[in-house]
């Protein structure tokens, strides 16, 4: 990394400041990471509680403006903002808005909010659909053997 910062306070209003630049060097196909927290989290001492990797837990008083515990701005084609990845699930806890920064509907857990795309369904083979291996009730799906959208519910 060419360059590095640590600030306690910055002209900026961030609280802890982390900032570099580099060029990744060489040919192929490697990955460069710019921050990488990477901590051994051993499991086995019989904890039973939850364990984070990271957390972001602000105490918000008097938000006059709108709040990103995460906020990502990229705008190249071939980047992704947020992923996440590996055999774990991934969970969203609270009313949640995929499109817009702002909140829910009221009653709504989940919104897509786009004029410009649609929602896109997982699209598998009959044997594939077949092959799941745990089948909870209200599956939706586009089957591309039969072209045609299809609903499981309760095998009764």
């Amino acid at each position: 990394m060419s360059s590095a910062s640590y600030n306690d306070v910055d002209t900026d209003l961030n609280v802890v400041h982390i900032g570099g630049s580099f060029t990744p060097a060489g040919a192929g196909a490697s990955t460069y990471t710019s921050l990488l927290i990477d901590p051994t989290i051993n499991e086995t001492s019989g904890h039973a509680g939850d364990t984070f990797a990271i957390s972001i837990l602000p105490t918000l008083t008097a938000v006059g403006g709108n709040f990103y515990g995460i906020y990502s701005n990229i705008s190249d084609a071939d980047s992704f903002s947020l992923s996440l990845a590996g055999s774990s699930p991934n969970y969203l806890s609270g009313p949640t808005m995929i499109g817009d920064v702002q909140a829910p509907q009221a009653g709504a857990t989940f919104e897509v909010n786009s004029t410009t795309g649609c929602l896109l369904v997982p699209r598998m083979t009959t044997t594939q659909r077949n092959a799941l291996a745990a089948t909870p009730e209200v599956l939706v799906i586009y089957n591309t053997t039969t072209d045609a959208f299809q609903f499981y519910q309760n095998s009764t």
